[in-house]
This record gives C-alpha cells, structure tokens and sequence, in this order.
C-alpha cells in the first residue's frame, strides 16, 4: 500500500499547482510559490500520517531548485513553539537508473555522515532496492535542554524523479513506538505487534539489507 502512495506521489508532482496553501517561505518569486504548493500537496498523505496537517514552511534549500523541504505541523500547533513537527526533504531525480543511483547514494551517504556526526543515533538500518538504490531508517536524538529533539526519518525514492527523507520530530518527549513503525512501514518492515517490535530489535543485524518492491526507472538509451 505504501509503494501504492509513491505512486500516487510521482502523478501529483507532474500536476500544476494544487489548491492554496498558508505556508511561510523565505521566497516571493510565484512560479516557486507554485512549485512548493505542488510539492507540499503531494506530500501531505506522509505528513497526515503522523497527524501533521498543516503545512507551515516551505522553501528550496539548494540555488538550482532541486531540493524542496516542507514543513507539517498537527492542527492548531503553534509551530514557533513546536513539540511535534513532520519534515519531508524531497530530491529531484533525472529519471535515468544509472545517474540517479549515483545520485542517491551520495544524498544518503551525506545524511548519514551528518548524523553520525552532529546526533545520537539511536538505530540505523540500511536497505537497498532491486536495482541498487539505497534506502535507509535512523533514529537519532539530538540539541540540548528545551530544544532537545527524539526524531526519526527514512530516505528512500519516491517516485521515478524523486526521492525523499522523511523524517518525524518531537521535543519536550519521545516519540511514541507507532511513529517508527509507521516509518519502517514505508519499507515494508513494520512489526505487527510491539511485542514483534521488540523481538527484532533484540534481533538487529549488524548489516541488514534487503530487496525492496520499487518500480523500475527508465535507463537511458
């Protein structure tokens, strides 16, 4: 089912800009603004996921346009004040297998890298699909005091043009055991039970890696 969204996700980054969204952005430029609200929209299924409804922020984080981070927020939630927040790195892609695995194995090993860098990781599992691409889960606390952070993400393709790190994030408590299986899920490795839960982390592989249902990009002629 979740391979079922990522499909759906690919179909609503080809649409125009969908419906208005009351999201702060550090830009003015419309066709940008358009881009994002797509964006933001195609992604929304994720962030609803963990009960994150509103889109709070949104903006290109690289000079080419070429990664787009959302922010979700639950309803109501004073975002300058947050306590659980939904962040979606989106990564476009070019459609070709050969340059995209390049591409993606670099993204991931650059996130990993930070992390294990500027973070607690917690749990870090890697995953690999049947042409080669990664995929990866962590688990990771990290700040200090009040703005001391237990989150959660994957990194994986989204669609035939993209992938994504999707990550769920809380402060002031930990995050609840269903938030990472709702991330392990988008895998396809979510335990049933918690119990089940408990009985694979005592479990854990040294260097798991499975192969994972993904559809195909196309291969450059």
């Amino acid at each position: 089912m979740v391979f079922v969204r990522a499909f759906f996700i690919c179909a609503f980054l080809l649409m125009a800009a969908a419906p208005a969204f009351a999201f702060e952005s550090d830009t003015t430029d419309e066709s940008q603004i358009a881009r994002l609200k797509a964006t933001g929209e195609a992604f929304m299924p994720i962030a609803k996921d963990f009960n994150c409804t509103k889109l709070t922020w949104a903006h290109f984080a690289d000079p080419q346009f070429r990664a787009a981070q959302l922010e979700y927020a639950p309803a109501g939630h004073d975002v300058k004040k947050w306590t659980r927040l939904q962040t979606t790195t989106v990564y476009a892609l070019t459609g070709r297998a050969d340059a995209d695995t390049t591409i993606m194995n670099d993204l991931a090993q650059l996130l990993v890298s930070n992390y294990k860098r500027s973070a607690e990781v917690i749990d870090l599992q890697y995953f690999e699909n049947g042409i080669g691409e990664p995929a990866f889960f962590i688990e990771y606390k990290i700040g200090v005091g009040d703005a001391r952070e237990h989150n959660a993400g994957v990194f994986m393709r989204t669609s035939d043009k993209a992938a994504a790190f999707m990550q769920i994030q809380a402060r002031k408590a930990d995050l609840p055991r269903k938030d990472t299986q709702v991330l392990l899920g988008y895998l396809g490795m979510a335990p049933r039970t918690a119990k089940a839960a408990d009985k694979a982390a005592e479990k854990k592989q040294l260097s798991p890696s499975v192969t994972l249902p993904r559809r195909k990009p196309a291969v450059s002629q």
